[in-house]
C-alpha cells in the first residue's frame, strides 16, 4: 500500500469504524466495553457476527501475547489480520485486494444489517471487479476503454470483462503516454 492510500483511504475508513464502534482510547483505556459488544454481536446477521468475532478474537490474542488489556491498536491490527486472511498485521504490507477487503470488513462492522455491505463482503471477487471498473474509468475515457477492449477481445462490453482482463486493461492504459482525452491535447495543431 502506498503512503497516499494509507493517508486518504485506509485511515479514514479506520477512523470512521473506530468512531462508530467506540474503538478509541481515552485516558489510557479503551472506551468501548468489548464484553458488551461481544454479547450484542449474538443478534447480528451471520456474516457480520463471524467477522466481528474473528476481529475481536485476533485483537484479544494480540493483547494477551503482550500481557495487557486490548486496546484500539489491537482492534485495528485484528481488522488487518481478518481482512488479509491472517497474512498481515500491519497495513503497510497490504495489496490492493487486502485494502479492498479491509474496506468491506469495516463496512460490515459499522453497519451489520446493510445489504450492500453484506453483498460486497460475501462476494469480494465481484466487488474487486466493480472497483477495478471504477478505477479504469477514472484513468481514461470510455471510448478508449472500448477501443482497447474491441482490439483485444473483439467486443465492446467493458463491463463484462473478468478481473484478469481488467488488470491487463489497466496495465495497457497506464503503460503508454496517451492523455485521458487525446484529441483535446492536439487541438490547434496543424496535423
Amino acid at each position: 500500500m502506498t503512503d497516499a492510500q494509507r493517508k486518504f483511504f485506509y485511515f479514514p475508513i479506520w477512523r470512521e469504524t473506530a468512531a462508530r464502534l467506540d474503538w478509541r482510547m481515552a485516558g489510557g483505556r479503551l472506551v468501548a466495553d468489548l464484553d458488551e459488544q461481544l454479547a450484542g454481536v449474538a443478534r447480528w446477521p451471520d456474516h457480520a457476527r463471524k467477522a466481528m468475532l474473528d476481529v475481536l478474537g485476533r485483537a484479544h490474542a494480540l493483547a494477551i501475547g503482550e500481557h495487557r488489556a486490548t486496546n484500539a491498536e489491537d482492534l485495528r491490527h485484528g481488522c488487518n489480520q481478518t481482512a488479509s486472511g491472517g497474512k498481515h498485521e500491519s497495513s503497510t504490507k497490504f495489496s490492493q485486494r487486502d485494502l479492498n477487503q479491509f474496506d468491506r470488513l469495516c463496512a460490515v462492522l459499522r453497519e451489520p444489517w446493510n445489504i450492500s455491505a453484506e453483498i460486497a463482503w460475501s462476494n469480494p471477487v465481484e466487488d474487486d471487479r466493480k472497483r477495478s471498473l471504477i478505477h479504469l474509468r477514472k484513468l481514461t475515457n470510455e471510448a478508449r476503454l472500448i477501443a482497447i477492449c474491441e482490439n483485444a477481445w473483439h467486443h465492446r462490453d467493458v463491463d463484462s470483462l473478468n478481473q484478469g482482463q481488467l488488470d491487463w486493461l489497466a496495465s495497457q492504459v497506464k503503460g503508454n503516454g496517451f492523455p485521458k482525452y487525446p484529441r483535446a491535447a492536439k487541438a490547434g495543431q496543424p496535423f
